[in-house]
């Protein structure tokens, strides 16, 4: 790692976004091209990402389970356009037999993060950010499916169209999120039943 850093600090790289591949590879976990901006690692974004077609409501079905997700069911997420180009970010979930929300906004990032698909996602209740760029990015969007990371792989989301996909096509997606660097070894099903 610190060789990688010596090299892009000698191109003059650190000031922007360069995609290279991540030097650290780790049991369950494939190794891609990932941006990089002098601080984080972050994935590279779908390039035919178009956000009018990804706006609605999508349902959590597996994924890393961290912070109010951890045992959550029926996590669900409601995207919608503002009027000043982010988005509004509706999070909803039950959580030991209690409903649990978070409202937020999605702002797009530059070019430098990749074309599409990159958004900063901020709640009110959020920390600061350890990374300067992205924290939402949509690795593969397929219509009724993407697979989203957060900046150095901390947690996926697999989101469906669907609130109970057949088990075969969450394995395939679970399998495709593994090939664009998700460590298999963190990922969980979400229960979707009875919501």
């Amino acid at each position: 790692m610190h060789a990688v850093l010596g090299l892009l600090a000698s191109f003059g790289l650190a000031a922007s976004a360069a995609v290279i591949p991540r030097a650290e590879q780790t049991a369950g976990r494939e190794v891609v091209p990932a941006y990089y901006d002098g601080q984080c690692f972050y994935p590279v974004p779908d390039p035919s990402f178009v956000l009018e077609e990804y706006l609605g409501t999508w349902y959590q079905v597996a994924g890393t389970p961290f912070g109010e997700t951890s045992g959550a069911k029926c996590v669900t997420a409601e995207y919608q356009a503002n009027d000043d180009g982010t988005v509004k970010v509706i999070n909803t979930a039950t959580a030991g037999g209690r409903s649990v929300g978070a409202n937020g906004t999605a702002a797009p990032v530059s070019a430098q993060y990749g074309f599409g698909g990159a958004f900063v996602v901020s709640f009110p209740e959020s920390s600061p950010a350890e990374c300067p760029g992205p924290n939402y990015i949509v690795q593969e969007y397929g219509g009724d499916y993407a697979i989203v990371q957060t900046q150095e792989w901390g947690v996926l989301y697999i989101l469906s169209r669907e609130r109970q996909p057949g088990q075969e096509q969450i394995d395939a997606w679970i399998q495709r999120a593994v090939c664009l660097g998700s460590n298999a070894t963190v990922i969980s099903m979400f229960d979707q039943e009875g919501c």
